[in-house]
């Protein structure tokens, strides 16, 4: 299901995703774990993705829980959601969030 078009600028589908990394947690007794062990630590292959939306609360929520849930393997994925200033090099400067 395509959920956004992730536009920045005059480009779409603007998305970067880091080389396979290695991430490790120790489910606790609470966890719903796909992978590990309660109680134990476990490390396993993972990617990083960034991507880059306009300022807006509603996309923001709905790339969340249509984009990021139903693919993300785990019951608790980390979404981490920065403010950047937009400066292009072809337009004028713009503090305006975008």
């Amino acid at each position: 299901m395509k959920i956004d078009d992730l536009e920045y600028g005059h480009y779409k589908h603007v998305v970067w995703h880091s080389n396979d990394g290695v991430e490790q947690f120790v489910p606790s007794e609470t966890s719903v774990p796909t992978e590990g062990n309660i109680g134990e630590t476990t490390k396993v292959t993972s990617v990083r993705v960034e991507f880059s939306i306009p300022r807006d609360e509603k996309l923001l929520r709905n790339i969340i829980e249509h984009g990021i849930y139903p693919n993300h393997p785990w019951d608790e994925p980390v979404v981490q959601v920065t403010e950047e200033l937009e400066a292009r090099k072809h337009d004028s400067f713009s503090t305006e969030p975008s």
